[in-house]
């Protein structure tokens, strides 16, 4: 985990464009959003874990996907 943050601020600055001021902001979001899915990963676990790891890897997909497409790399 703690090792995305190492790459965020040359992707957000160098590749996306963002001022340096902004990539605080950004990692804080990031961070809250981190704290939501462990949340919720954890309440859908409870129910399903074939289910869990399953949309996990689906949404894990889709978001590097999704990076692939906006960095404009490759």
């Amino acid at each position: 985990m703690f090792a995305a943050f190492s790459y965020f601020s040359p992707l957000l600055t160098q590749v996306a464009g963002i001022s340096h001021q902004f990539v605080p902001g950004v990692l804080t979001a990031f961070g809250i959003g981190a704290l939501i899915g462990v949340v919720v990963g954890g309440r859908f676990a409870d129910r399903s874990v074939f289910a869990n790891i399953v949309g996990s890897l689906t949404a894990l997909t889709l978001s590097l996907l999704a990076l692939w497409a906006v960095a404009g790399i490759g």
